[in-house]
């Protein structure tokens, strides 16, 4: 079973021009590739709850280019010692848009 909520704002930030949050949950149960047995001989479902927030800014540096920062964070919570982590992620950038 897999339940994903999103939602995604953009707004102008004067210079910035462009600024876009996004925002997700996922909750997952799956069974393993390679089940795991615990120590009563029940084998794991693995258990997952994904939280994420995601931030973009950009700036149109000439008609095709374009300056961003894209920075994200995501918190995974699972009942597997694996699958359970935190995420922080920064990109900076320059890249070719091509509008109709």
């Amino acid at each position: 079973m897999k339940r994903v909520e999103g939602e995604e704002k953009r707004g102008d930030l004067g210079k910035l021009r462009r600024l876009a949050d996004r925002r997700a949950r996922r909750i997952s149960r799956q069974p393993l590739q390679r089940p795991q047995i615990s120590s009563n001989g029940v084998e794991v479902t693995r258990n997952d709850d994904r939280v994420g927030f995601a931030l973009r800014a950009s700036r149109r540096l000439t008609g095709l280019w374009r300056a961003f920062l894209d920075t994200s964070y995501y918190r995974n919570r699972s009942n597997l010692d694996t699958y359970d982590y935190s995420r922080y992620q920064a990109m900076v950038g320059i890249e070719a848009v091509f509008e109709k």
